[in-house]
C-alpha cells in the first residue's frame, strides 16, 4: 500500500485497521501489553520501535529509545546500552559478499571500512573471517578501545564440536578469541537461539565477569527465548540481532520482538535491510514505492531509504560492501529524513509472492517452527554470582 492510501483511508477506527492485518495474516491473539496504542501516527503499530508519536499537541517526535538513533549524523555517533556501554549506530558487518571469501578479501575490506570512519565491526564464527577481521584491525592503526568488535558462536558447531556444557560455550569462546587474536571482544552472543539456555548464558556470564566480553548480546531471539531469561533473574542482553526490514516487519511480526526489546531498553542490531533474505534478490529494489521515495529524495537512493526506515526505527544498522565508494555513501543516509507517511508505506511494502514465494519462507519470523519451541533451560543452577575467576578449560578436561 503507498503512502497516499494510508492517508486517505481515515474511515476505519485505528484498532480496526489493525485487527484486519493480524486476521489476515492468520496470527494467533495479541497480548494486552501488544496491542496497538491509541495516538500512534495513522494507527499503525509503529510500537514495535516507537519512532514516531503523536503528542497531546499532535506535534511529531521521536520516542525515548528510538530519539538518539533518529539524531545520528555520523559513523560514530553511539547509542547508549543497558550495562552503560556505548555501541556506534552504524555498524560494519562481514556476511553477504565476505561470508567465507578467499584471497584476504575480509581483510581489506574491514581495513577500507576503518579509514573510511566505521568503529564497529561485526562477524561470526560461522563467516570463517575472524582471523581477517583480527588482522585487519591491529593493522589499520586504530587504537584498540576505539573499535566495537563482536562476534558470535555456532550452537550447532558447540553441539558437534565442545559439547553442549557450561564448559565447552567457555572453550568455544576463546578458540573464536584466538582465531580474532585479540584480548577481549566488545560483544560476544550465540548465533540462535540455543539448547541448554540458561546454562549458556551463565557460562558467558561468567567469561563476562572475568574481562573477557564487554557486553552480552543474542541474535535471531524471539520474545519467547528473552522471556526465559528475565524469568530466570538473568541480566538481559543488551541487543538482540535480528533480520528486521519492511517486508518481514509488519507481515510475519518482527514488530513485535522489536517492541519486546524497546520496551525493556534492549537495541535491536538490524540485519538484511536490503530484502536480500533467502530468493529475493535484488529485484525488489525495482518497487515502485522505493524508487518514488528515492526519487523523492535528492542524492539517495534505494539501499538509503532502506536503511534510513531501519535507522528512524531506532534500530542499530549493519553495512556490509566490499567497495570504498559505497562505504563512503553511507554518510549520505544520515543527511535525510523520511516523513511519517513514508515510513507508514515502508512498514506495510508488499512482496510479489507469486514471483518470489510465500514471504514466510524467505525471511525470518512467525513461518519458522523454532520461533515457537519452549526454550531448553539446562542446569540453571550452575552459575552463581561472585564465583573465583576460573582459567578456561581444556579439552582434555572436558
Amino acid at each position: 500500500k503507498t503512502a497516499d492510501m494510508w492517508l486517505k483511508n481515515s474511515s476505519r477506527s485505528r484498532e480496526g485497521q489493525w485487527a484486519e492485518q493480524r486476521s489476515a495474516l492468520h496470527r494467533p491473539m495479541i497480548s494486552a501489553w501488544q496491542r496497538p496504542r491509541r495516538g500512534l501516527v495513522l494507527g499503525v503499530v509503529l510500537a514495535a520501535s516507537a519512532v514516531v508519536a503523536a503528542d497531546a499537541n499532535g506535534q511529531i517526535s521521536c520516542s525515548a529509545q528510538a530519539r538518539t538513533a533518529c539524531t545520528v549524523s555520523s559513523l560514530v555517533d553511539e547509542l547508549p546500552l543497558l550495562d552503560g556501554n556505548k555501541i556506534p549506530a552504524v555498524a560494519f558487518g562481514t556476511a553477504g559478499k565476505l561470508f567465507r571469501t578467499t584471497n584476504n578479501e575480509t581483510y581489506w575490506a574491514v581495513l577500507r571500512a576503518l579509514e573510511v570512519g566505521y568503529r564497529m565491526i561485526d562477524t561470526a564464527d560461522m563467516y570463517k573471517n575472524q582471523a581477517e577481521v583480527g588482522n585487519a584491525i591491529r593493522d589499520s592503526g586504530i587504537p584498540r578501545a576505539d573499535i566495537w568488535v563482536q562476534t558470535k558462536f555456532e550452537p550447532e558447531v558447540l553441539d558437534r564440536k565442545y559439547f553442549y556444557s557450561f564448559e565447552g560455550v567457555q572453550l568455544a569462546f576463546h578458540d573464536n578469541l584466538q582465531r580474532l587474536g585479540l584480548d577481549y571482544v566488545d560483544g560476544y552472543m550465540p548465533h540462535a537461539q540455543p539448547k541448554k539456555l540458561i546454562e549458556v548464558w551463565d557460562a558467558l556470564l561468567d567469561l563476562q565477569r572475568q574481562g573477557f566480553i564487554r557486553s552480552l548480546l543474542v541474535s535471531n531471539f524471539n520474545v519467547r527465548h528473552l522471556e526465559a531469561l528475565e524469568s530466570q533473574g538473568r541480566p538481559l542482553p543488551v541487543a538482540n540481532q535480528i533480520e528486521i526490514h519492511p517486508l518481514n516487519y509488519l507481515r510475519l511480526g518482527m514488530w513485535e520482538v522489536a517492541e519486546w526489546c524497546h520496551q525493556r531498553g534492549i537495541l535491536v542490531q538490524a540485519y538484511g535491510s536490503l530484502l536480500t533474505g533467502g530468493r529475493s534478490g535484488s529485484d525488489l529494489w525495482k518497487d515502485p514505492l522505493l524508487k518514488k521515495m528515492a526519487t523523492a529524495h535528492e542524492g539517495q537512493t534505494v539501499t538509503h531509504i532502506l536503511y534510513r526506515w531501519a535507522l528512524q526505527k531506532g534500530f542499530q544498522i549493519m553495512v556490509g560492501t566490499t567497495r570504498r565508494d559505497r562505504m563512503e555513501e553511507t554518510r549520505r543516509l544520515l543527511e535525510f529524513t523520511l516523513s511519517d507517511a513514508e515510513m507508514v508505506a515502508l512498514d506495510s511494502l508488499e512482496l510479489d509472492e507469486a514471483r518470489y514465494g510465500a514471504v514466510d519462507a524467505i525471511y525470518w519470523g512467525h513461518g519458522f517452527p523454532f520461533w515457537h519451541e519452549t526454550p531448553d533451560l539446562g542446569d540453571t543452577e550452575r552459575y552463581r554470582h561472585g564465583a573465583a575467576p576460573r582459567e578456561p578449560p581444556t579439552r582434555k578436561e572436558l
